[in-house]
Parts: structure tokens; C-alpha cells; sequence
């Protein structure tokens, strides 16, 4: 059983693939798996090759295959679980000293592609369920990025940012438009 203090800590509760199992992640490395819809929580480990900074996931995804989680933090590191949350491998890291912080990640509209965006304004693109990125180019010379909504309905996903930036995309991330506000 957690202790009330550490609820303050959680970032992100999210289901996981399996039925009734539940994942949450928090600050100072907390990671948090539940069998049994939320009655009772076991710690899980995180692989961070950060030194510097403890694992702080703050974004929880389950990607296009159904099966498969992806979680994103700082600084600028990206892991992926394919067991539902019981074990967790490091995809893609950027080192402390650039910055960096996922806060985000998205599914496409057509749930075939997952997009993180870093603060310092890059975006990255997997369509392989999160196994392997890519950085996509950006109209604007380093935004700083803070929130990102995919709207199916619209066909097409938005980051927002710095000074009212708002970046649109309806390729599936492959490419960015800024908008005149």
C-alpha cells in the first residue's frame, strides 16, 4: 500500500493491454503495476541511463498494436514495455545536459503511428510501435513545445508552444505547418 505522500508524485494512471491491469508512474523513479484494477500496486524497476536524474515517466501510451506501451520523461527519454508493464527497455535517450523532456505522447488519428515531442522543439515519429524513432523536421527553428492533441476528426495531430506556436500536421507527423494565429 502506497503512502498518502507519495500520491502527490504520480504523473500518469494508465490501463494496461491486459485486462483489469492498471500502470502508474510518477516522480523519483515510481512505477507502479496493478492486477487487480487498482486494489493492490507492485514497484516495478525502470532502465534509466541517466545518472543524473531518476526515471520520471509523465506520459503512458499503448501503441498501435494494442499490445505494446510506450512511456516518455525527462530528459528526453523514451522506454517501451512488449509484456504490458512488466519489464521496460530504454528506446531513445538524450543526454541531461541538452535539456530535454518528453512530456507527451500521441497515437495518430488513425492509431498507426506514435509521436513524442521534446520541449526543446523536436518531434519524433515511430511506426514500428515505438521500437525504433525518428526526428521529423519543424518549420520553425526550435519552439519550445509543451502540449500535443491528435484529432481524428480532423484527420490531423497539433503541438502547441512557446508564444502561441501551434504546429499542424495531417501526414501522420511526417511534416509540420505552422499556423498564423
Amino acid at each position: 500500500r502506497l503512502s498518502p505522500q507519495l500520491s502527490e508524485y504520480m504523473n500518469v494512471v494508465t490501463p494496461a493491454p491486459d485486462a483489469s491491469a492498471m500502470l502508474a508512474s510518477g516522480t523519483l523513479g515510481l512505477t507502479l503495476r496493478s492486477q487487480d484494477g487498482g486494489q493492490s500496486w507492485t514497484s516495478i524497476a525502470l532502465p534509466w541511463r541517466q545518472t543524473m536524474v531518476p526515471a520520471n515517466i509523465l506520459s503512458l501510451q499503448i501503441a498501435p498494436d494494442g499490445q505494446t506501451l510506450i512511456g516518455a520523461g525527462p530528459p528526453g527519454t523514451l522506454t517501451r514495455s512488449s509484456d504490458g508493464g512488466h519489464s521496460w527497455q530504454v528506446v531513445h535517450d538524450t543526454f541531461f545536459e541538452e535539456g530535454a523532456t518528453f512530456p507527451q505522447v500521441l497515437l495518430d488519428d488513425r492509431r498507426e503511428v506514435v509521436l513524442s515531442f521534446e520541449t526543446k522543439g523536436d518531434v519524433f515519429r515511430s511506426a514500428d510501435n515505438g521500437a525504433s524513432w525518428s526526428k521529423t523536421g519543424l518549420p520553425l527553428d526550435k519552439t519550445l513545445l509543451r502540449i500535443g492533441l491528435a484529432n481524428p476528426a480532423a484527420g490531423s495531430l497539433v503541438l502547441a508552444g512557446k508564444g502561441g506556436q501551434i504546429l499542424r500536421s495531417t501526414d501522420q507527423g511526417r511534416s509540420w505547418n505552422a499556423l498564423a494565429l
